[in-house]
Parts: structure tokens; C-alpha cells; sequence
């Protein structure tokens, strides 16, 4: 297992070394931190891979150890391990195009297209090298594998005592292994790690590209995808009738003022007693006494509609004007692409940007979209640095998290606009 931790970090070397001017690397130092944040993502790519290699090595089978059952594990082996490892060496060259890892959506693209072995057979021409590199790391992982021998060894008696000794083993790596595909933790106030997760260790969006792998990219987008392109036919004029899409805004204001935006779960129009005194509801009853003082002297929108089924849908849908999809944005293949949003729209302004999240650093992929959104400042659980006002499952209490925001937006230069998600 160790050898394809080897030859991952070498298959990122070689990404690096095709498309150093894209990724702009600056030094021997920063690649090899940025490789090391890669390791959780090559931690979760192997363990996929060799699931099956990983159970026909540690179920006690009382075989394991034969000559005849390790050949069987070394085929098993490589043909799981080469054939996910042959989608980073086509991101050497696709990458140039693409800008992005390899997900599933080439699938899309290549569905259409009638003479794929044409296709096939000309990168083979154009791109020899590639090709060439492939058959020579591989060779060499396969020398190296087989450098190590497994001894054949019987079983002692009694067989029941190896048999239950071994299933406990099993049934502890089998959680680790869960724990390694998940990203390294078992919390729940976390999901598992996904391609959007690379960006909260990077200053540049395209460095995040160096931290993951193209097994990773694949594996975690294969049954997350719901996004489709589609093509519209629309008589001309049709989108300038309706919809508009071009507007010009002018501010007559002498100053630019400060912006918070605050995005708050499970907190429906229904409890709003402003947005619901004309509605002739039975004995209704308002849960927000002060935001219904507020609202008497304030502009509200009383006819408000969902915008996300989930909480990690929230930042996307708000921040971004991406509505809730089957599956949520920051989980996509495309969460990279990119956006415009509030965040650039006010940045271009000369705002600076922040985002508050009280729950631990990572959590539903916030951190990593805050990147890609160009958020300058991200203040989590880890920033607070206070495990006194922990919840003890999903993060830090509300009422001491937003004193804190407080006080760190008092630092900040202004204008600002700065998001809260509690």
C-alpha cells in the first residue's frame, strides 16, 4: 500500500512538470506542502481502489500466505491500482484544455462523439510520451512490488483462535478504512472530503488541482451528478424580453456602506410575525419579537422563497444565485468553474470579503467554496480557537460565535462584506 502512495507522489510530480505554467508553482517548498495536503486525498483515492485487494488480503481465508493466492492478489492489484492510476497521466495533457481534474462529466462529452477510436488513436500519436512515461512508472511499480515476499506459513492450531483474531484485526481496519475514505475523521458535524475540499489549503484556485488526483476527482463525482448541460433553442430576443439579463445600476451614495449577510438554517417565512400579520393566520404566533420591531422601519420581502433544500446548499444558493439542485453545487464537478457572485461583484468594488462559520473548519465544503468564490478572509471554529463555547457536535454557540464576528469585523478595513452562515 505504501508503493501507491509512492507513485501517486510521483504522478503529481509529473502533472506539476506538464503544466507548471499553468499552476505557477513557486517553489521545490510550496509543492511539497502542497503535496502533503494531498496525501488525505491520495489517502481516500487508494483505499477506494484497493478495497477489494485490501479484503482478500486480511480475511482469514487460511490461504492468504499460498504462492497461488498472491499471484491472485497481485493481479488483483494492479489491475484495480493501474487502471485508476492511467487517469492521472491523461490529465498531463487533458488538463490544458480542461483547466480542471478529470471527472465523470467526460462522459458527457464523449457520448456524442461517433469516432472515439479515432480519437483515442491520435492522442496516442500526438502524445507518445505520456504513453511511454505510463509503461515505464509502471514497470517499475510492478519491479517494486514485487521486491517484497510474503513467506508461505501455515496456520497453528487452533484454527478458531487465528480466525478470530483475524476478524478483529479485519474489523479494525475495515473502520479505519472508512475513516481514511471519509478524509481522515469520523465527526458528524463533517460529510467526507470532496474535490471542493482541496481549495481551503491553497491560496490559488488552480493550486487546488495539484493537492487532488484524478482517481479522486473521478471517483467522487461518479455518482454525484445531477448537472447536465443543456442547449436552448430560443428565438432571438426572447431572453432580452423576459429576463433582461443586462442591467445597469447606478449608486448615488457618497460613501460605499458596510455589507453583512446572514444566512440562517431551518428559519422559515412561517415564523416571521412581519411577514405573516396580513396573511389572516388562526391564532398565529410570532417567534421573532425583534427582528419584527426591525422590520417596521426596514425594506422586507414578504413573499420569500426557498432556495436550498439543504444547509450546504445555503452558500451557494445565496452567496452565488445557484439554486438547490438533486445534488448540492460544492459537491459537482463543476464547483470550480468561474462565478460571478456578491463576493466578486463587491470585491470589484474595493470591498473586503469574509465569512463566518462556527462550525469546525471543512464543514459541508464552505471553506474550500469560500476560496473559489475569492472570499478573502474564512473564520471558523479553528480561528475562534475556543473549545470552552464548543456545542459538543455541530460548533461553536451562536451567541458567543457572532460577539466574536463582531469584534473581528471592527478590525477589518472598510467597506466590507462579510456572511454569516448559523
Amino acid at each position: 500500500m505504501l508503493l501507491a502512495y509512492v507513485f501517486y507522489f510521483i504522478a503529481r510530480l509529473l502533472f506539476l512538470m506538464y503544466n507548471q505554467d499553468l499552476l505557477q508553482v513557486d517553489s521545490i517548498g510550496q509543492f511539497f506542502k502542497l503535496s502533503y495536503y494531498g496525501l488525505t486525498f491520495d489517502t481516500t483515492a487508494i483505499l477506494y481502489v484497493n478495497l477489494l485487494f485490501i479484503f482478500l488480503s486480511l480475511f482469514p481465508l487460511f490461504i492468504n500466505t499460498k504462492l497461488w493466492y498472491q499471484k491472485l492478489l497481485f493481479y488483483v492489484y494492479f489491475v484495480c491500482n493501474l487502471i485508476a492510476y492511467v487517469l492521472n497521466f491523461v490529465d498531463f495533457i487533458y488538463y490544458k484544455y480542461n483547466f480542471s481534474r478529470t471527472t465523470r462529466t467526460v462522459f458527457n462529452v464523449l457520448e456524442n462523439e461517433d469516432r472515439k477510436g479515432r480519437m483515442f488513436l491520435r492522442f496516442a500519436i500526438d502524445y507518445w510520451h505520456v504513453f511511454l512515461l505510463f509503461i515505464c512508472v509502471s514497470w517499475l511499480w510492478v519491479i517494486l512490488y514485487k521486491k517484497y515476499c510474503v513467506t508461505p506459513k501455515p496456520v497453528s492450531s487452533p484454527k478458531w483462535r487465528y480466525a478470530v483474531s483475524s476478524l478483529v484485526f479485519f474489523g479494525i481496519i475495515g473502520v479505519l478504512i472508512v475513516g481514511g475514505i471519509r478524509g481522515g475523521d469520523f465527526k458528524k458535524s463533517t460529510r467526507p472530503i470532496n474535490m471542493v475540499d482541496a481549495n481551503r489549503h491553497v491560496d490559488k484556485v488552480e493550486h487546488s488541482d495539484i493537492v487532488l488526483n484524478t482517481p479522486f476527482a473521478f471517483i467522487r463525482t461518479f455518482t454525484a451528478n445531477s448537472f447536465e448541460k443543456v442547449d436552448y433553442s430560443l428565438p432571438e430576443g426572447t431572453v432580452e424580453k423576459y429576463v433582461k439579463p443586462i442591467k445597469e445600476y447606478h449608486n448615488n451614495l457618497p460613501t460605499r456602506p458596510n455589507i453583512v449577510v446572514v444566512i440562517t438554517e431551518s428559519f422559515s417565512r412561517e415564523y416571521l410575525g412581519a411577514f405573516n400579520k396580513d396573511v389572516g393566520i388562526e391564532n398565529f404566533e410570532s417567534f421573532t419579537p425583534f427582528l419584527d420591531s426591525l422590520a417596521q422601519y426596514s425594506l422586507i420581502f414578504p413573499n420569500a422563497f426557498a432556495n436550498g433544500k439543504k444547509s450546504i446548499h445555503g452558500m451557494s444558493s445565496v452567496l452565488a444565485g445557484i439554486p438547490s439542485f438533486d445534488d448540492a453545487f460544492t459537491s459537482s464537478a463543476y464547483s470550480k468553474q468561474p462565478i460571478e457572485s456578491l463576493v466578486s461583484t463587491t470585491e470589484s468594488l474595493g470591498y473586503e470579503t469574509s465569512f463566518f462559520h462556527g462550525a469546525p473548519n471543512g464543514s459541508m465544503g464552505f471553506q474550500g467554496f469560500a476560496t473559489i468564490l475569492g472570499i478573502d478572509h474564512y473564520f471558523g471554529m479553528e480561528e475562534y480557537n475556543n473549545d470552552a463555547d464548543f456545542d459538543g457536535s455541530w460548533g461553536i454557540w451562536d451567541e458567543p460565535f457572532l460577539q466574536y464576528m463582531v469584534e473581528t469585523l471592527n478590525t477589518q478595513s472598510q467597506p466590507f462584506f462579510s456572511t454569516v452562515l448559523q
